[in-house]
């Protein structure tokens, strides 16, 4: 099995020595000629070329990732797509607005392609053992909060924003542990944003002349509140914050746990901490009880290459890992941040 790599920048570097250990042939696309260099230097099973067309005209790939920036996402999709590529991984966000996602959606239905987004955090294996400790004791989330910051001060690189490229991250947990073991009726969401000058812009202002959905000035810093109905008749209140303009990196997420037979009475305290000096981290500690929580840390350093073999898998065998973020939960992350970017 083939695939084809549209981007070789800092992820592309991140993807290549993966892909080319899991396909027999790995065609790699890129308007700049050092990276499309780099990408030849690292072996014979690797086919360079600056258009998508060729590269897939000569390398046959079922399978396709997009790593460019987002907003140059949706051209790449689309593209993919007319080339018959049926399985699509795109770094996250999907797609830069909800125009973009309807049509992204729509081409993808019509043409039978599969679509999925990299929200790496999700196959972290902290989270996987607290998924295991709630099954074991019956617990569903009834409520969350998170802190997504950073340094981004002195990245000159061009970005859509702290709300798309932070705060989905946190958003997508959150719903992910919902969907657990609860179904998801509708959300409501507030927020507020913030326009602080971090970014370089001479570097976004061209990005921006070439391409006017790129923002001109992209948030710095975010606050959302939502209030996910289930099923089940309960209301979840998630609350968080994310920023670009952080002294500090941090990435915690904490989560208030009921028993499902007992939802009125809380069970378990949560939090979970990613890519710490330790690794991934996960404490856990029951309501009501004045004690140290037990603690859990993990390598996080395999969260990519297990994101890459569950989408595998879905290509595959057609069933996919309920940790993936499928196209619709994709759109659905598009649709909230841009609900909040236009109050």
């Amino acid at each position: 099995m083939n695939c084809i790599m549209v981007g070789n920048g800092f992820m592309g570097n991140v993807y290549l020595p993966l892909l080319l250990t899991r396909f027999e042939r790995v065609a790699v696309v890129d308007r700049l000629p050092e990276r499309l260099v780099s990408a030849n230097a690292a072996g014979p099973n690797v086919f360079v070329s600056d258009d998508v067309s060729l590269a897939v005209a000569a390398t046959n790939p079922t399978v396709g990732f997009v790593l460019v920036n987002t907003p140059f996402h949706i051209a790449v999709i689309e593209r993919l797509i007319a080339a018959g590529v049926k399985y699509i991984f795109v770094e996250k966000p999907l797609v830069m607005n909800w125009q973009e996602a309807i049509r992204v959606r729509s081409l993808a239905e019509n043409a039978k392609v599969e679509i999925c987004t990299a929200y790496l955090i999700n196959f972290s294996p902290a989270v996987a053992k607290l998924f295991d400790i709630m099954t074991g004791e019956n617990l569903a989330v009834c409520q969350s909060m998170g802190i997504w910051w950073k340094n981004r001060t002195f990245d000159t690189r061009m970005t859509p924003g702290d709300d798309q490229d932070e705060m989905t991250h946190q958003v997508r947990l959150f719903m992910l542990a919902i969907e657990f073991n609860q179904t998801i009726k509708n959300v409501q969401v507030s927020g507020r944003v913030t326009h602080l000058p971090f970014v370089n812009q001479a570097t976004q202002q061209a990005a921006h002349i070439l391409d006017p959905s790129i923002p001109k000035r992209p948030s710095s810093s975010c606050t959302y509140i939502l209030d996910v109905r289930t099923n089940e008749a309960t209301s979840i209140m998630g609350s968080f914050q994310s920023s670009f303009i952080s002294i500090v990196q941090q990435r915690e997420a904490h989560f208030t746990l009921a028993r499902k037979d007992e939802p009125n009475k809380l069970g378990y305290l949560a939090r979970l901490a990613f890519d710490t000096p330790d690794g991934d981290e996960l404490e856990i500690v029951p309501a009501g009880v004045k004690a140290e929580p037990n603690r859990y840390v993990f390598e996080s350093k395999n969260k990519v290459p297990d994101e890459i073999d569950g989408f595998l898998d879905l290509v595959r065998s057609g069933v996919g890992d309920n940790r993936l973020t499928r196209l619709s939960s994709a759109c659905g992350l598009v649709r909230l941040t841009e609900s909040v970017a236009n109050r």
